[in-house]
């Protein structure tokens, strides 16, 4: 089994701790988001996870812990990283402070465990193509060495979201800014020697060199872990 933790918050942030308790316990009880008083027991143990895929904003408080996570498998972990002010990431601390961590993580559990998400583009008056090309080209630089992966996407109008969104000034996308980014990101990540994918997106980059990403990435846990996986075809 392998076990995302998680797409719906951010566990290696703020719950660290309930996930070593957790993982001494030897299980985790699940809601079943349609009828949440519904729980699935599942179980965490070396027999039963093959390996943990982590995504986070700001993994800082789980780097201490990871010797110990280690001991059940963990292969990769997902880290957003974007230049965007406390305006777009409120709560976030500063972007050099996450930075750092960043080059921490890497250099304690290796680059290629490490994947940089810049997810999603952003796009305002402000924050446009010159705008983004800028800021990855800027931080593919200072994050050059401490990661091998780079996945991408573009924002998405979500119904919940559109007010809140409509107040900081976003807005679509166009198809030719698109391609811009791609070539750009491409350009910029080749320099760095950063391979990259856009991930959940309907454009075809594959001009640029950049393919499409799955969520959980079979080949690199393949890759890492020395063993087959039963995968999905298509």
């Amino acid at each position: 089994m392998i076990l995302s933790a998680s797409r719906r918050t951010d566990i290696p942030a703020f719950y660290s701790d309930w996930l070593l308790n957790r993982l001494k316990e030897g299980y985790v009880l699940v809601p079943n988001p349609r009828n949440p008083s519904h729980y699935s027991r599942i179980q965490l143990s070396p027999q039963t996870v093959d390996c943990i895929v982590f995504w986070t904003k700001n993994p800082k408080e789980m780097i201490s812990k990871l010797d110990v996570i280690s001991a059940l498998g963990y292969d990769y972990i997902q880290f957003t990283l974007t230049p965007y002010g406390r305006d777009v990431e409120e709560y976030l601390p500063d972007k050099k402070d996450l930075i750092e961590v960043f080059l921490k993580l890497s250099a304690k559990i290796g680059s290629n465990r490490v994947i940089w998400r810049y997810d999603p583009v952003v796009f305002t008056d402000r924050m446009n193509v010159e705008y983004h090309l800028d800021c990855f080209e800027k931080m593919a630089g200072l994050l050059e060495g401490s990661t091998n992966r780079c996945i991408f996407s573009f924002l998405d109008f979500y119904a919940r979201l559109k007010t809140q969104l409509q107040n900081l000034g976003v807005r679509d996308i166009q198809e030719e800014d698109m391609l811009r980014i791609g070539e750009g990101f491409s350009k910029s990540a080749k320099k760095h020697g950063i391979q990259l994918s856009t991930c959940c997106e309907s454009v075809d980059l594959s001009r640029f060199g950049i393919s499409h990403a799955s969520c959980i990435d079979g080949d690199l846990i393949e890759e890492l872990t020395g063993c087959s996986l039963r995968k999905k075809e298509g």
